[in-house]
C-alpha cells in the first residue's frame, strides 16, 4: 500500500502529468521540455527526477527523457480515473457495479463516450441507428421495444447478426408472443436483466440502473468510436454466451 501511495502522490500534480504527456509520444531532451511547457528548466529537471525515481521516466544515453514501459502501464491506468471524474455526478446516481468487475475495470474505454440525456433525444438517436442498421442488431432488456419490429422485419431473410438478450419472466407476454412470429433462434433468456444495452453496425449504447434498482432510460452512454464500441460488444458477449436458449 505504501507503494501505491508513493506512486499516486508523484501523479497528484499537475506539472508532472503535464511532463508525462510531453513526452508521451517521443523523448526529448531538458530543454525542449521546458521551452515546450514554459517551465524554467530547473524544475523541469526537478520533476523528472522525482519521476524518474518512481521508474516512470528514464533518460537515455543520449541525454532524452522518455516513459519507461512501467510508465506507459500507469499512464494507461489513469483513463478509469478520468472517465470517473468527468462522469461523477452520473455515478453518484446510477449503479454501474451491476456489471462484471472485469469491465467495471475497463470503464477508462469509455472516455471519449457522451452521456446522452433526454428520453426524447434517446429515443431520436436510437430511432436513426436502427434505421441504418444493416448487419448486426444485439439488445439487452428488460423488455422488447417496439423499435426492434420494424427493423427485424427490415432483416427478414437476409443474413443478419440478430442477438436478443431478454430475461425469463418476458416469455408469457403478449410482446414474446408478437417476437415469435419473426422466429426465436436468434433470442436468449437471463434470469434477471439489470441494463439496456444495444448494439448496431457502428454505435451502441447502454443505460444503468438508478441507485433505487430501476433501469434509468433518461440517460445513455453513446459509443461510437471503436475503442468503446469493442467494450460494448465484448460485454454483450459476455451476457450472450451466460444466456440460456428455451424453446
Amino acid at each position: 500500500m505504501d507503494e501505491i501511495v508513493k506512486l499516486l502522490f508523484e501523479l497528484a500534480s499537475i506539472e508532472r502529468l503535464l511532463l508525462l504527456t510531453c513526452i508521451d509520444e517521443e523523448p526529448k531532451r531538458l530543454s525542449d521540455i521546458s521551452k515546450e511547457l514554459e517551465i524554467t528548466t530547473p524544475e523541469v529537471y526537478r520533476q523528472l527526477n522525482r519521476l524518474t525515481a518512481q521508474k516512470i521516466v528514464d533518460k537515455t544515453a543520449d541525454g532524452l527523457y522518455e516513459i519507461t514501459l512501467y510508465g506507459r502501464l500507469v499512464l494507461q491506468s489513469l483513463t478509469l480515473f478520468k472517465f470517473l471524474t468527468k462522469h461523477r455526478d452520473y455515478l453518484l446516481n446510477h449503479d454501474l457495479t451491476v456489471i462484471p468487475a472485469e469491465f467495471i475495470h475497463r470503464l477508462g474505454e469509455l472516455n471519449e463516450c457522451e452521456i446522452i440525456s433526454g428520453v426524447y433525444r434517446i429515443i431520436t438517436i436510437q430511432e436513426k441507428y436502427m434505421s441504418e442498421t444493416e448487419s448486426r442488431l444485439w439488445t439487452m432488456s428488460r423488455q422488447i421495444f417496439h423499435l426492434v419490429f420494424p427493423v427485424l422485419e427490415k432483416f427478414s431473410g437476409k443474413s443478419v447478426d440478430i442477438r436478443l438478450i431478454l430475461p425469463k419472466s418476458i416469455i408469457e407476454t403478449q410482446q414474446f408472443k408478437k417476437l415469435k412470429q419473426s422466429g426465436s433462434h436468434f433470442v436468449r433468456f437471463l434470469d434477471k436483466v439489470d441494463i439496456v444495452l444495444g448494439v448496431l453496425d457502428n454505435a451502441g449504447g447502454i443505460c444503468f440502473p438508478s441507485l433505487e434498482g430501476n433501469i434509468d432510460m433518461s440517460y445513455m452512454i453513446g459509443c461510437a468510436n471503436p475503442i468503446s464500441y469493442k467494450w460494448l460488444t465484448d460485454l454483450h458477449s459476455h451476457y450472450w454466451k451466460k444466456a440460456e436458449t428455451i424453446h
